[in-house]
């Protein structure tokens, strides 16, 4: 409800203190808590006090100014000269605004360049199933070595030494072994396409090799009937290219980094598009459908947002999936329902993620979530 102003004439003093009780700082992309500390020549813990004391709860700055932070509080004596540094932003801002949109190449397609560069990733996976959670964390680099014509040849190592789930380092003993194992496909080269994402897997002799030689090792530690049909079932995928292409298409991470961003939008910038989830590493994942939305301006801080929303659109029934059946068999009494909502950040100059966050979910006995998100490490 908007509050009616009273006609009355204010005095001198009220009328000051309704326009400028406190100078509000417009924060830059560039800025930290050391470079405004120096910026004003005030104590840290004496502006960090007045601006918490004065903001809203979730714009309270910590130990870092917060991502989304767009304004710092700070104290009344300061106005001349944060009003001094809010003018001459003002200005490169409108100057800049100019070039803020995104750059697509033909026909509103947003390109995958080569870029030669190392990535690395900080991966975050919670896992939620009903009353049961896990949270797995590891780091991930991704390099790209070459392109030849539409082909993108990327070398992708998963750091296992920085796997953490639930925040303490492995130390089951089947824990231990399924990361000995995965460890065999890194580094993984991988040819990707804009449109298809992942279509081959380029050193798959050399996997091959590391696993006999893994294999050896582990059945030369470790005995049991639960270790042998262990070792049969990673060889049945790990022998056979094309079950090991569709194991690593259900990867969370690489589901997630080679999904359909690089895409022909529409004049409004948005496109509606199926995903399949890997939800179920049994079946050829879940159907969504969702509608991409590309925003055709930079965001504060230069960055392209892709925005994904859907729910599921698969056939299938409940009963369908706890039979492990590709097609719908059984009645739909019990549909599939669920959500899928991503956001993907990306640099302008060459196309490349900053960040990921998705989050889907699927509603059988009980609600599984999936929630991953990927940030790129700074150097």
């Amino acid at each position: 409800m908007r509050i009616k102003k009273s006609k009355k004439k204010r005095s001198t003093i009220k009328r000051y203190k309704m326009k400028a009780p406190h100078p509000k700082y417009r924060v830059k992309k560039t800025d930290t808590i050391t470079v405004i500390t120096e910026l004003f020549g005030i104590a840290e813990e004496i502006w960090k006090r007045y601006h918490n004391n004065m903001c809203r709860l979730d714009d309270v700055i910590k130990d870092n100014l917060p991502e989304y932070l767009e304004e710092i509080y700070l104290l009344p004596e300061l106005w001349d000269r944060v009003k001094e540094l809010n003018v001459v932003e003002e200005s490169i801002s409108k100057v800049v605004a100019i070039s803020q949109q995104v750059s697509f190449g033909y026909g509103n397609t947003l390109l995958m360049k080569f870029y030669p560069e190392t990535f690395a990733y900080k991966v975050t996976l919670l896992l939620i199933n009903g009353p049961k959670e896990n949270k797995i964390e590891y780091h991930v680099s991704i390099k790209w070595i070459e392109k030849q014509e539409d082909v993108f040849l990327l070398e992708i190592n998963k750091l296992y030494e920085t796997y953490k789930i639930n925040k303490q380092k492995p130390d089951l003993v089947a824990d231990e072994l399924a990361i000995k194992v995965a460890s065999v496909l890194y580094p993984l080269e991988l040819a990707v396409t804009r449109k298809d994402g992942i279509i081959d897997i380029n050193n798959v002799e050399e996997i091959q090799k590391r696993w006999d030689k893994t294999k050896e090792e582990i059945l030369n530690y470790n005995e049991g009937e639960i270790v042998e049909k262990y070792i049969s079932l990673n060889e049945k995928v790990l022998k056979d290219e094309d079950a090991l292409l569709n194991s690593l298409r259900n990867d969370w991470f690489l589901h997630a980094y080679f999904n359909d961003i690089y895409q022909t939008y529409t004049s409004g910038y948005s496109i509606n598009n199926i995903i399949n989830v890997p939800f179920i590493l049994d079946t050829e994942g879940i159907e969504y459908s969702v509608q991409q939305t590309i925003h055709k301006d930079l965001d504060r801080n230069g960055h392209i947002n892709i925005i994904i929303k859907g729910e599921v659109s698969d056939t299938r029934s409940i009963d369908d999936l706890e039979n492990k059946l590709e097609y719908n068999r059984y009645p739909s009494e019990s549909p599939l329902k669920g959500e899928y909502d991503a956001l993907y950040i990306i640099e302008p100059e060459f196309n490349t993620i900053e960040e990921i966050k998705l989050n889907t979910k699927l509603d059988l006995e009980y609600q599984k979530i999936i929630d991953i998100h990927i940030v790129k490490i700074k150097k």
